[in-house]
């Protein structure tokens, strides 16, 4: 292990191939396990219910192969993200500190600043982090759209439904 990652070990933020491999089959498998769960509860023996849920589930070893690319694009981009935002927060940390030993109060507010930013640079990754449901296609992966419609099928607003509910009462 090179020094700086014994001095520092939050610099590598990534996590190694195999506990990639072990989240990702977890995952899928707390998932199969869950349908196999229902199936049983349903009336279907073990071993249907296991067969029922890996059929019903597609390809496990695609989609192992899909999150492990997921896994790589993202992880790139949010470790840099992460070590920049902990040595910004670092500097502020070590502003303040400063400030306050040789009691310049002009720095003061550069640090609280510096961390300010950190934390929301920080909150803005963990937002970004959460993604939108996904569904599958036959071919590839879609996101859902989240977008709720201002008028119902009736073409009315809420307000439109409020006031034609009080009307009727």
């Amino acid at each position: 292990m090179s020094l700086m990652k014994t001095i520092f070990p939050w610099l590598s933020t990534s996590r190694g191939d195999a506990q990639i491999e072990r989240d990702i089959e977890d995952e899928l498998n707390f998932h199969i396990e869950m349908r196999a769960g229902e199936n049983i509860a349903r009336g279907m023996s073990p071993a249907e219910s296991r067969g029922d849920a890996l059929q019903r589930f597609g390809n496990v070893t695609r989609i192992k192969r899909e999150c492990r690319e997921i896994d790589a694009a993202d992880s790139f981009h949010v470790r840099i993200q992460r070590i920049a935002i902990r040595i910004l927060a670092l500097c502020g940390v070590v502003t303040r500190i400063i400030s306050a030993v040789y009691a310049i109060d002009r720095l003061k507010p550069a640090g609280d600043l510096l961390l300010a930013i950190a934390f929301l640079w920080r909150l803005l990754v963990y937002m970004r982090a959460i993604q939108p449901i996904v569904y599958r296609t036959s071919s590839h992966l879609e996101i859902a759209p989240r977008q709720i419609s201002p008028h119902d099928e009736h073409g009315r607003t809420p307000v439109e439904r409020l006031l034609e509910d009080e009307t009727r009462s």
